[in-house]
């Protein structure tokens, strides 16, 4: 009985959350395709419609389509659960 409680111990001890360093995403960047969904579905980039994201130093973002400035805010890296683990 000993054993199992010691068992169980260290096996609540072991799992413990992981803690993720993000990457930088500093820099431009031309979307190619998204995925996900409930269907999985891909959606690919065209020629008649190409989307360009900047990552600026300090968390800001810029999203270019067909080289006009739609959206310029701030953005914010965070851990979340996911749906697939």
């Amino acid at each position: 009985m000993k054993f199992l409680l010691v068992l169980m111990v260290l096996i609540c001890i072991s799992c413990g959350g992981a803690t993720v360093t993000p990457v930088g995403l500093e820099g431009n960047w031309t979307w190619v395709q998204s995925t996900g969904g409930i269907a999985g579905i891909t959606i690919k980039a065209s020629e008649k419609d190409s989307k360009r994201m900047i990552f600026k130093p300090g968390n800001f973002f810029e999203f270019y389509q067909n080289g006009k400035l739609t959206i310029n805010t701030s953005y914010v890296i965070e851990n979340r659960q996911s749906i697939y683990s």
